[in-house]
């Protein structure tokens, strides 16, 4: 018995390779660590898992219950708005020749203000679940609930009804004006086209009337006698319809720009200023001086240049920057006064429209005879000219080009910018030149062609179009418009450049025999 017990005990010790009895400190330290890396865990996971969850649910929450409009289609107008205005030419240094006045205008979405109609609703709405809900809480209400509690039900059924209505609302008028300001800016950005369009075809129209007047008399307009003779193509009735399209420029120009004025005065208040001077250095704004006194041309260019300030503080309004500016209690009320400024312009040149479409086509009629108005033929009797009058064209765009960038260069001279910006412009106008020049030399080639052509091939047969000899005058009149005025200014040129000591005269340019 003994030597059983004795075996009992010695094979009960443990031996170095049994892992002994956890004791009472061995289990505290067990849990305090399994309690630490709990904690730890459930702490990675509230912020990784259940704090963004949490978070998206708020915004959720907090969207339902806002009257404002979700981000993204507040973002989508901005954006839409935005590109309107920068895609279109309204912005770029002068203004862009687009060659036509037929522009189809788009519908304007123009909607009624719903403010007082909603409000009207929401207060009928809110009326008719009170007096339902009372109705209903005086019926039942006394066997469920307690007669205090009638009040407070129908107090808190009558904030949601009224919230909930409220909410659709605000969002609805929102929706109408951004609706309405994108009608108004692109009805603003068509007419302003237009009537930068029919303006520049009038100008140029004056300007080509001058020039054929010089180069058919070979004189200068001061030394001319007479200035009705029966060849003279700008009779003086001619004279006086330029006259009063001048002057009704020059009342155009005026009006546009106290408009202009006026708006850029009304939407100074409601610009971000940050934003302001980026798009200020973005495009090369400068505030530019009304000139009374200038040629149309020049009144043209400072009106562009004021319509630029005004659609760079349309571009940085306050109510359009990068936060969520529809939870602004003010967004409305901003772009109620946005609107108006709008619609006053738009206003503005629909009004002139009729009045510049009527001295276009007065303009249009000087080089027509009082009795073939509608003979006139479009195109020449002999279709080889063709090439000469796409040269002719080209050589108009690089003078047109060179005319503007000289403007600039005036104006920025006028206003103190610095001399490296009107050096850039200088060099600028250097390459148009020299492209002007190249394309010269192209156009002569084409005419060297031609003649050489029409000396060894027989004359195609002409055709009834251009049969009348008389009607085609003022055509051809205006076709050698550009190589006139481009000869005159190549001898200029070479006269100036010819050395002193140099007693060898130089050859006449090949278009001199032909003016």
């Amino acid at each position: 018995m003994f030597l059983a017990l004795g075996t009992l005990v010695f094979l009960s010790i443990p031996t170095p390779t049994v892992q002994p009895i956890p004791s009472v400190y061995r289990f505290r330290d067990y849990a305090l660590a399994k309690t630490s890396c709990f904690f730890t865990n459930a702490a990675r996971y509230t912020l990784v898992v259940l704090l963004p969850l949490g978070i998206q649910v708020l915004e959720l929450v907090q969207t339902f219950l806002s009257s404002s409009l979700p981000d993204s289609e507040e973002t989508a107008f901005e954006e839409q708005f935005k590109y309107l205005i920068v895609t279109s030419s309204l912005l770029s240094e002068f203004p862009s020749f687009t060659g036509t006045t037929t522009t189809t205008l788009s519908s304007t979405h123009h909607h009624p203000n719903p403010s007082a109609s909603s409000r009207d609703n929401i207060l009928t709405h809110g009326m008719m679940t009170t007096f339902v809900s009372t109705s209903l809480l005086s019926l039942i209400g006394y066997q469920i609930v307690p007669v205090y509690m009638l009040g407070i039900w129908m107090v808190t059924i009558h904030g949601a009804v009224y919230s909930v209505l409220r909410r659709y609302q605000r969002r609805c008028k929102i929706r109408s004006i951004h609706s309405t300001a994108l009608g108004l800016i692109r009805d603003l950005v068509i007419e302003c086209e237009q009537s930068d369009t029919m303006v520049m075809r009038i100008i140029d129209q004056s300007r080509q009337l001058n020039a054929i007047y010089q180069g058919d008399t070979l004189a200068p307009p001061s030394s001319l006698s007479s200035a009705s003779s029966p060849t003279t193509p700008i009779t003086a009735s001619s004279s006086r319809r330029v006259a009063d399209t001048r002057r009704a420029l020059t009342h155009i120009f005026n009006s546009q720009w106290a408009h202009w004025v006026s708006a850029l005065r009304r939407l100074e208040s409601f610009s971000h200023q940050g934003n302001l001077s980026r798009f200020r250095d973005m495009y090369n704004i400068i505030s530019v001086a009304h000139q009374q006194n200038g040629s149309t041309e020049e009144q043209m260019h400072v009106i562009h240049w004021k319509r630029r300030e005004c659609l760079v503080h349309l571009l940085a309004l306050d109510v359009m920057t990068l936060e969520h500016d529809s939870d602004r209690l003010d967004y409305e009320s901003h772009w109620e006064v946005v609107i108006k400024v709008m619609g006053n312009l738009v206003d503005e040149y629909k009004r002139h429209v009729p009045t510049l479409r009527e001295h276009l086509i007065s303009s249009t009629e000087v080089y027509e005879d009082d009795d073939d108005d509608d003979e006139r033929p479009t195109r020449p009797a002999d279709p080889r000219v063709n090439v000469l009058l796409h040269q002719y064209a080209a050589l108009e765009k690089h003078v047109r080009n060179i005319q503007s960038k000289l403007l600039l260069c005036r104006q920025d001279t006028r206003c103190n910018q610095s001399l490296e910006r009107i050096g850039d412009r200088l060099n600028m106008i250097e390459q148009d030149m020299t492209q002007m020049l190249t394309q010269w030399e192209e156009t002569t080639e084409a005419y060297r062609k031609l003649s050489s052509a029409s000396q060894s091939l027989p004359s195609p047969p002409s055709s009834p179009a251009g049969s009348n000899n008389s009607s085609n005058k003022p055509f051809m009149r205006r076709s050698m418009l550009t190589a006139a005025a481009v000869a005159c200014f190549l001898e200029n040129k070479r006269t100036r450049e010819k050395p002193l000591h140099s007693t060898t005269p130089s050859p006449p340019p090949p278009s001199s025999s032909s003016c």
